[in-house]
């Protein structure tokens, strides 16, 4: 037997066995019985009494004369034996309804004061992160520098004197070892990759940079390593860097580094950045510009070797 004959089938039993057979019982009692007893001690104790309370509860069947009916409670089904007011399933009926109105009204409420709910992703992503340490900061955001690709931009972080930048620069072809710290605009700031924390250690090896048999990697971080051959310098050995990344120049498909290695993480990044429907959203809610796939990268070049 199916699940909804199942249900069926004891619904139908609850109603024209169960709840008939408890309906007999109550009555009973209300003639003859505990209820019986328990209603005349209510009105015995009087309107001053200690039980004030259940007397107000017990309202209607205290005043009730023989042979009286109970109003209705849905006029229309005057008829019905189980249309009452103190019917449960009523009552509950009643309650779930207001509860739904209710959820709907507070939903359009908050509908209402928003003009789009990626409206509130759009003012705060970069904000939220934490600037990076030593930044120079003009009301409370972060002054980075501008690359020549368009939404591009980087900082450079400021060095311990315990660190050693060695005069290796990344260059194309080059083989690379980094830790990289991977915030996704789009979902606020989440922290989709950290090999800084990562428990296994494992850093991420590009091999053949820049070139067509290399690892595939998105442009942005390409870019950011090599330099764009302007302003933006290429990184060298033990140095570290943080890119902001546009989504133009951030994930075309899901072979792409710099991906997480769990798989949740992996769905919940392509699931959003390689999002065609959320990011035609946003691209017509913003005049043209979409934050889905932008990336804020925190890049340390560990190992440099020439390709």
């Amino acid at each position: 037997m199916s699940t909804s004959a199942f249900l069926a089938a004891a619904g139908y039993i609850w109603w024209t066995v169960v709840i008939p057979q408890k309906r007999t019982e109550v009555a009973r009692s209300k003639r003859n019985g505990e209820i019986s007893e328990y209603l005349d001690e209510l009105r015995e104790a009087g309107e001053d009494g200690d039980k004030g309370f259940e007397r107000w509860l017990m309202t209607d069947w205290l005043e009730k004369t023989p042979g009286s009916k109970k109003s209705a409670a849905l006029p229309f089904l005057k008829k019905a034996k189980w249309n009452s007011g103190d019917n449960p399933i009523l009552v509950a009926l009643g309650g779930i309804m207001a509860l739904v109105i209710a959820a709907s009204l507070a939903e359009r409420g908050v509908s209402s004061a928003s003009m789009s709910p990626l409206a509130e992703e759009r003012t705060s992503p970069i904000t939220k992160i934490v600037p990076p340490a030593g930044a120079v900061e003009t009301r409370n955001r972060v002054q980075y520098q501008k690359s020549k690709y368009q939404g591009l931009t980087y900082y450079d972080y400021p060095m311990k004197s315990s660190s050693k930048v060695t005069g290796v620069e990344v260059r194309k072809d080059s083989t690379v070892l980094l830790n990289v710290r991977g915030f996704l605009a789009g979902r606020n700031g989440w922290i989709f990759l950290d090999t800084f924390k990562s428990e296994t250690g494992e850093a991420i090896r590009l091999t053949g940079l820049g070139s067509n048999g290399g690892t595939s990697v998105i442009k942005g971080l390409e870019v950011g390593l090599l330099g764009d051959g302007e302003g933006m310098p290429p990184m060298k050995k033990g140095a570290k860097r943080r890119l902001v990344i546009p989504s133009s120049l951030g994930f075309s498909d899901r072979s792409q580094q710099p991906r997480p290695q769990n798989e949740g993480a992996q769905r919940r990044l392509f699931s959003t950045v390689l999002n065609p429907v959320r990011s035609g959203q946003e691209t017509k809610a913003f005049s043209g510009e979409s934050i889905v796939g932008e990336l804020i990268l925190d890049v340390e070049c560990i190992k440099v070797k020439a390709g």
